[in-house]
């Protein structure tokens, strides 16, 4: 990681069915990124991108799913140890759609335990994010906030979601 935004391991930009699989990204300020360019309203998408059967581990962020990103698919991978496992961004207000995340191991997160970061985190304003069959770290899933009183929705003693997303149901072993 540099001092400049950001070190990225590998990113996806402007491209559309691109299979992101079976890699080891490790030590990045941003380890996998998907993304559209944000710059223009009218279009330009990053589709279709499956991010499957990786380690993700020791990065600022795991995966960066930003703007104009659509339909991206995040499963069967190994996220953790990163300061936040999975980022689901709204920068400039063309969020992200359509994201799916399943069958992952997002366990060990945070480990600093620096506050507002965990396994995933879904800015405001991004909806459709179905991070259902996921193993948190605990047989009694995610610990969640997702209300404005910082009240955890799930208490379940894994690793931090944090954002409007749907959790359950959650694997309660390791894929």
């Amino acid at each position: 990681p540099g001092t400049a935004w950001t070190g990225t391991g590998i990113m996806v930009f402007l491209a559309n069915g691109v299979l992101v699989e079976d890699n080891t990204v490790i030590t990045n300020e941003s380890g996998i990124v998907v993304a559209g360019y944000m710059g223009n309203l009218a279009g330009l998408l990053a589709t279709a991108t499956s991010i499957r059967g990786n380690t993700i581990q020791g990065n600022v962020s795991g995966i960066s799913i930003q703007d104009k990103s659509d339909g991206t698919v995040i499963e069967k991978n190994v996220i953790t140890g990163n300061s936040d496992g999975i980022d689901i961004c709204n920068f400039y207000g063309s969020p992200p759609t359509g994201t799916q995340i399943h069958y992952n191991s997002i366990v060990g997160n945070n480990p600093g335990g620096l506050v507002g970061y965990g396994g995933l985190w879904v800015a405001n304003g991004v909806s459709d994010v179905d991070a259902t069959l996921n193993w948190w770290g605990s047989a009694n899933g995610p610990t969640a906030d997702v209300n404005e009183d910082g009240i955890p929705e799930y208490d379940g003693g894994g690793d931090w979601a944090i954002g409007p997303v749907i959790l359950s149901p959650w694997l309660g072993i390791d894929p």
